[in-house]
């Protein structure tokens, strides 16, 4: 019986951070024409590891994104996690969307032992209406790297936010700001 009150916590819980952390993309009253921004990943099975590629913020303003879905879909599942990909609808005018790659561990003791690769920048543009994009990027310890591309034609938005160096370093902190 215990066990069964455990379980029925523990969804509930789960059910109401869930609910509580869904961040819409569309501003309220919003009723203009709408675009596409998916997120993309790097299955990094070797080191037990993925490289997310998101969109993060529209115009300064957190919207839901993969790593922290991934994260709260797999919280206490240590090596057996999965990994979740979301899209989501944009407003197509004028915007600032902050794009993110990220190495991502799901479990503590790979958090603690894989390196640690993260670059974020701001991509200005005007969506096209019913347009497709995803976010893609590279890292690796030479070359860090995101962009925002035309999933359809794959034309490169804006310029990629990028840089090139010996990133063979784990950093500190890496996860205090996301």
């Amino acid at each position: 019986m215990f066990f069964q009150f455990k379980l029925l916590f523990i969804f509930c819980f789960i059910i109401c951070i869930n609910g509580c952390s869904v961040k819409s993309s569309i501003p309220d009253g919003y009723t203009g024409e709408l675009s596409y921004i998916n997120d993309s990943l790097n299955d990094n099975s070797s080191s037990n590891s993925t490289d997310f590629f998101v969109l993060s913020k529209i115009n300064g303003r957190s919207v839901s994104e993969s790593i922290s879905h991934t994260s709260g879909m797999n919280y206490n599942q240590s090596f057996f996690a999965r990994n979740y990909l979301i899209g989501r609808p944009v407003p197509s005018k004028m915007s600032v969307f902050t794009i993110l790659a990220k190495r991502y561990s799901a479990s503590g003791i790979t958090q603690m032992i894989n390196k640690k690769y993260r670059i974020s920048g701001e991509v200005k543009f005007n969506p096209d209406a019913d347009a497709i994009y995803i976010v893609k990027g590279i890292l690796n310890e030479h070359y860090l790297a995101v962009w925002l591309e035309n999933l359809r034609t794959g034309q490169i938005i804006g310029n990629k936010i990028e840089k090139q160096g010996n990133f063979n370093i784990i950093e500190e902190n890496d996860d205090a700001q996301f």
